[in-house]
């Protein structure tokens, strides 16, 4: 669990971002003064203004973003298997999905491809946590 001044400022940045919910540390192991400071009134961050910033994801990215994507992808109609890696396959899909929404198409996702790749209702999937225990993830923050 982070300091209580790190876990506030936490609360503060989803009510901000417009999240109703948090969940970013195991709670079996939250203690009693923990939960106290969690039960308190939460509010916006002061002089807090949204911003968006789209992860760049190219061959060989990984992660929860890349998953994101791909699931966009596939209710987009692309045919690409969710797993959390850009790999061949995703680079192909979204070169088509930029060349049928009139991108130009240069297989990487960038803030031009997310706003109309976001336009799409994606498909849920479920993802093993093995398939991505080997893969590599860009530790960066990303708010969409």
């Amino acid at each position: 669990m982070p300091p209580p001044r790190e876990l506030a400022a936490f609360r503060h940045l989803t009510l901000s971002y417009g999240f109703r919910g948090y969940s970013w540390w195991s709670w079996q192991a939250t203690k009693p003064s923990e939960w106290k400071l969690l039960g308190r009134p939460n509010h916006r961050a002061h002089d807090f203004q949204k911003t968006k910033v789209y992860p760049l994801l190219h061959r060989g990215s990984a992660g929860d973003p890349v998953i994101w994507a791909q699931e966009h992808l596939v209710g987009a109609g692309e045919s690409v298997g969710v797993d959390g890696r850009f790999g061949a396959r995703t680079q192909i899909a979204v070169e088509d999905f930029q060349s049928r929404h009139n991108i130009t198409p240069t297989g990487t996702i960038g803030p031009v491809t997310w706003k109309s790749l976001l336009k799409v209702t994606p498909v849920n999937t479920v993802v093993l946590r093995r398939q991505l225990a080997d893969a590599t993830v860009e530790r960066r923050t990303y708010v969409f």
